[in-house]
């Protein structure tokens, strides 16, 4: 604060009424303000969800005198966050209106305020009782409660009066150049002054420059750059004259640096910069003071630099100021989002879309440490409003930061729930839009190999390939919320949904036992916290082992309100693990280990390959030494050769290693040593080594008609009849409808009389048949995918993990085997299970607390048998993942020893067969799809031709983007408009969130006709497609549908007699991946055609 200018800051206790009725207006409360109905508080102050009074305007009023300084000088009302549909009267006038979207904002007092006594007055209604003002501009509100139907809102800041000249400096920019070794200063004035005089001072040198209200620059010979390393601040002083008479004065901070985009990667200061950013979610402004935040927002900063990232990404209004200030000093690069609803229809106005992106831009742009602006417009629930009126949308507040910040890297991105969108970048000093590559990669923990190789092989080749969102959402910590509500909350079950959940999550983790493997559920959490730090670890690796990749933004390491002010220097000071594991994973310099195989067995060779990251180009001749470390800390392997140390990305050695005769954990060393011994660099990778597994002794009866699963099973199990004791029934389609109706119906028979049946990967219309057995059969299958979710499977105690890691949560061992699904149901029996919820302050919050634990094993009694169901990728790895061995023999012998079967076959149930038989034939339709194939550029795969269109083998495997693929059969129904989902139907290793790669994949089916028949073949289209009917092309549609609504097409064709081939190709990028086809003739002529079965 410069000496022209003062603060009167209103941090006396406000008066505070709840008007639950809305009467306040007509009841004139603005003029005379009912203080026999009001509470004080303190600002910050909020409408909360959990109040029966959520969704009522809250009337805040300030009583305060003026000082003299005060009455002849310029007045401007400020307020640090604000969020609401805002009406404010001072002295009774109406003073403004305005939609607050958790920023600062400010209003001109000029002649409105009394000499003495002054009354300020401000209705802020919550964000559900908006006018179209603050409809057209909120954001993405935090949320509490259910359904996301409350947000935060209210006075959320300090308010304060300024007083400045009444001439004075308006505008303060400073623009570093370096290569013309410079600043230019933007000075603007309150009023044109024709005589004006700018004179600029850096403090603490002999630089300096006068001239008139505009750009003036400063040359500068000598300067220090402005780094995360070296963050070093100059201090600007600005002085406005007339006639030699000193009118304003003020002063800023900057520093000399660059942040730009340059052949596809990030610089800063003109060279190549890797971004490692953290998304940072700041104190809250109502838990916390000024100065509580300050320390606060210290150690957090301070410890995401000591785990290596440089750049924080922020997203949720309001920022904390002292983000900014403090960024600027400790060297933390900002990335700072805004974030808006646009409802239809966009006319082109900007306005109020603007508002809130100016007053964050104009208020922030003076700090050095912001690199970039974000611009994020959501869709939102207008049909009118179409994608290109949101891209049009989005680009036009891009372009209008811009206008208010030429200096900063601009991104936009627009898209939503319902729409997936596209991203852009604005360079600094440039004014055109380009496109780059924004990646949202949430993914699972543990991460297995096939995780490793989609981080590994994302991005366009000829675009800025940015990982904009990858990692884990941290487990809740329950203390830390619960205690962020109000003193005189009222915590019963019938008020705090807060604290439903959390006596939910008590009981179920009570109910399952967990407190024997963990303690409390605090412990379950810690053992979370360093699963997601191994997994977080993979994934980086694999970043860093791609060059396509300029950067990544990791989410979920630091949360500052979880922080407490009190213990944040003993933090600094000592690291905790987290900090010293991401420390060693985000160096510099690393030597990065792929290793072909997780899991290996007794005596076992693996491939492996070293590749280097040597971000800051360190050169050299150095020792590498490589070492195999057994479970009881004995070098089994070791090898030491000297190089000179290779550029960036660089392969540094390739080889295979052996696995010990001793079963446990296994590392794999790698080091880097100076010529004197010292250690420059290191990366361990640790491997697991099983035992060999021995063959069950049980039968197994194996339904299998196309003989996929027979071979690797029976090297694990002795195969025999339906009179076996165990029935095996492996994942046969994507619906229960194209199972084989009578063997399973049969099978059901054999059950129901004490024998036993596994289903590995049910599909998920099996409940559809379980009625026609018996009830309570339901094995209701949910996604548990992880990533931007709390997800965590636990192995308990049990015969199902003789011989494999137990009691603890499911690690890296079993990376390869956790399930994509989990049931709801609970069972007869807790084995293995899930839990998954989201952090209760997201907008996720659709399920009660006790549905977020879930069954990985479900065990139902039928009869005088059991069903047991999986969605473990067990079948999946036998023979190749010794645990899946383990699992699967252990299950055998486990459920095997309780079956009692029959010894003659018992009749299926009729009305089960019957209805499996008319679905099968009525509903289903068979198709091979087979992909993903690299499609970057724009579809640019449209117009590449991959081997399915050379020829039909649905033996051969082909190199896919990120994995072999091969053909697989799936099935559409007609009771579901014959969708074929390539999402669903290829199991990408993202399923179906967020759908942000980029994939080409073909599907291949056969109609046969009696004769020649004129058909009309109906599509529905949301890609790039192309279309061959007996490999002539008969179609191409080229149009990439961002919503998730299919559009009609159709055409008529003529099929020949006999076997008619149709193969669809699509591409897409962004958005879904999905079409339906049908082929119809009219009269008897139907009739002819038959679908493939």
């Amino acid at each position: 604060m410069s000496s022209s200018r003062e603060k009167l800051n209103l941090k006396e206790p406000w008066l505070v009424v709840v008007d639950p009725q809305d009467e306040g207006i007509a009841k004139g409360w603005f003029e005379s303000y009912p203080d026999e109905k009001a509470q004080p508080k303190c600002s910050p102050f909020i409408g909360h969800a959990d109040k029966s009074a959520a969704a009522a305007p809250y009337w805040y009023c300030h009583r305060f005198d003026l000082d003299k300084s005060f009455s002849e000088k310029y007045l401007e009302l400020q307020i640090d966050a604000l969020r609401g549909n805002v009406h404010l009267w001072l002295n009774g006038a109406a003073l403004s209106t305005v939609a607050g979207d958790g920023g600062p904002l400010h209003f001109s007092l000029d002649n409105a305020l009394c000499k003495e006594h002054n009354e300020l007055v401000m209705r802020v209604a919550p964000p559900e009782q908006h006018d179209e003002r603050l409809l057209a501009i909120q954001s993405l509100y935090p949320t509490i409660g259910k359904g996301g139907a409350a947000v935060r809102w209210g006075l959320m800041g300090a308010v304060y009066l300024l007083a400045q000249p009444r001439f004075c400096i308006t505008t303060l920019q400073v623009q570093p150049d370096l290569r013309r070794r410079r600043v230019v200063v933007n000075v603007a004035l309150s009023e044109e002054m024709e005589d004006a005089e700018i004179l600029l001072k850096i403090e603490g040198t002999d630089y300096a420059a006068s001239g008139r209200p505009g750009k003036i620059s400063i040359p500068l010979n000598h300067f220090d750059r402005w780094s995360p390393k070296q963050p070093h601040l100059y201090t600007l002083s600005v002085t406005l004259l007339l006639e030699q008479q000193v009118l304003d004065q003020r002063q800023t901070r900057f520093g000399m640096f660059e942040f730009g985009v340059k052949d596809h990667r990030f610089h800063l200061n003109h060279r190549p910069f890797l971004l490692r950013a953290l998304h940072y979610r700041p104190p809250c402004p109502t838990r916390f003071s000024p100065a509580d935040q300050v320390s606060l927002v210290r150690h957090d900063m301070n410890r995401a630099k000591a785990a290596g990232f440089n750049m924080l990404h922020l997203t949720d209004l309001p920022l904390p100021p002292c983000i900014f200030d403090l960024a600027d000093e400790l060297g933390m690069l900002l990335y700072v989002e805004y974030s808006c609803q646009v409802h239809g229809p966009w006319d082109g106005s900007t306005e109020p879309y603007t508002q809130g992106l100016r007053n964050l831009i104009q208020s922030r742009c003076q700090h050095p440490a912001v690199a970039i602006w974000g611009v994020r417009t959501e869709a939102g629930t207008s049909e009118a409003l179409t994608d290109e009126a949101l891209r049009n949308a989005a680009e036009t507040l891009c372009t209008e930061a811009r206008l208010l910040d030429p200096s900063r890297l601009i991104f936009g991105h627009h898209g939503g729930e319902v729409r997936w969108g596209s991203s852009y970048l604005i360079r600094p000093y440039h004014s055109d839009i380009m496109p780059y590559d924004a990646l949202c990669l949430y993914q699972r923990a543990p991460s297995d190999i096939l995780i490793r190789d989609y981080f590994a092989n994302h991005g366009i080749p000829s675009r800025l390939a940015f990982v904009s969102a990858f990692g884990f959402a941290t487990p809740t910590d329950w203390p830390v919320i619960l205690e962020g509500t109000d003193d005189d909350a009222d915590h019963s079950e019938s008020a705090s949904p807060d604290w439903q959940h959390w006596k939910s999550c008590l009981e179920g983790f009570k109910t399952r036992g967990l407190d024997r493997l963990f303690g409390d559920f605090f412990g379950f959490c810690d053992a979370a916290r360093q699963l997601q730090t191994e997994a977080a670890a993979i994934q980086i690796d694999a970043i860093l082992s791609n060059p396509k990749l300029a950067g990544y933004c990791y989410l979920g390491m630091t949360e500052g309100a979880s922080s407490s002010p009190d213990d944040g220097a003993e933090k600094e000071e000592t690291p905790d693990t987290a900090v010293k594991h991401f420390a060693k994973v985000q160096a510099s310099l690393r030597p990065i280990i792929n290793l072909s195989k997780m899991n290996l067995g007794l005596r076992e060779q693996c491939d492996v390959q070293i590749r280097l990251c040597n971000e800051n180009g360190f050169s050299g001749t150095v020792w590498l030494t490589l070492q195999v470390i057994g479970p009881t800390n004995q070098t089994l392997w070791k090898k030491k050769r000297t190089l000179k140390v290779p550029r960036n990305y660089h392969e540094l050695w390739s080889g295979t290693v052996t696995a010990s005769s001793t079963p446990g954990q296994h590392r794999f060393v790698a080091r880097f040593m100076a010529e004197d011994m010292t250690l420059l660099a290191e990366h361990t990778e640790s491997f697991y080594v099983f035992e060999k597994c021995a063959a069950s002794d049980v039968n197994i009866h194996l339904l299998d008609p196309e003989n996929e699963y027979g071979a690797v099973l029976r090297s694990f199990a002795k195969t025999a009849n339906l009179l076996a004791p165990v029935h095996i029934i492996p994942p046969l389609a994507n619906t229960i409808r194209a199972y084989p109706d009578n063997e399973l119906a049969q099978i059901m028979a054999q059950v129901k009389d004490g024998a036993i049946a596994i289903f590995f990967r049910p599909p998920e219309d099996w409940n559809d048949l379980a009625p026609w057995f018996a009830e309570g059969l339901n094995a209701t299958a949910k996604e548990v995918i992880g990533g931007d979710t709390s997800v965590y499977h636990y192995a308990k105690l049990h015969p199902v993990f003789d011989k494999l890691p137990s009691r603890c949560l499911m690690g890296q061992p079993y990376a390869a085997i956790v399930p994509d699904k989990s049931f709801l149901e609970a069972g007869d029996e807790d084995i293995r299970g899930a839990f998954h919820a989201p952090p209760i302050t997201d907008d996720t919050d659709a399920q009660q607390g006790e549905d977020w634990w879930r069954t990985n094993i479900l065990v139902h009694t039928y009869g005088a048998g059991r069903i047991v169901m999986t969605h473990l990728r067990i079948l999946e790895g036998l023979g190749k993942d010794p645990a899946a061995g383990h699992l699967f023999v252990n299950l055998l012998n486990h459920f095997g020893r309780r079956s009692v079967p029959s010894n003659v076959p018992l009749q299926p149930e009729p009305k089960a067969v019957e209805w499996m038989h008319g679905q099968h034939h009525r509903v289903v339709r068979r198709w091979m799809v087979i992909g993903e194939f690299p499609n970057w550029v724009l579809n640019g795969g449209l117009n590449t031709v991959y081997p399915p269109e050379e020829g039909i083998d649905f033996n051969a495997a082909y190199e896919g983007w990120y994995q072999p693929v091969r053909w697989r059969s799936w099935y559409t129904r007609t009771d579901q408009d014959n969708l074929l989902d390539f999402q669903q139907a290829l199991t990408p290793v993202h399923a179906s969130y967020p759908k942000y790669d980029h994939a080409l994949a073909y599907a291949y089916t056969e109609i046969n006709a009696d004769r020649r028949v004129e058909a009309v073949l109906h599509l529905g289209l949301q890609n790039d497609t192309r279309i061959w009917l007996n490999q002539t092309l008969i179609y191409e549609y080229k149009k990439q549908a961002q919503s998730d609504p299919i559009v009609r097409h159709a055409m008529t064709i003529s099929l020949k007699p006999g076997k008619n081939t149709i193969l669809v190709k699509g591409a897409k990028h962004y958005g879904a991946f999905a079409f339906s086809l049908d082929c119809v003739a009219e009269g008897a002529a139907l009739r002819t055609i038959k679908w493939w079965k």
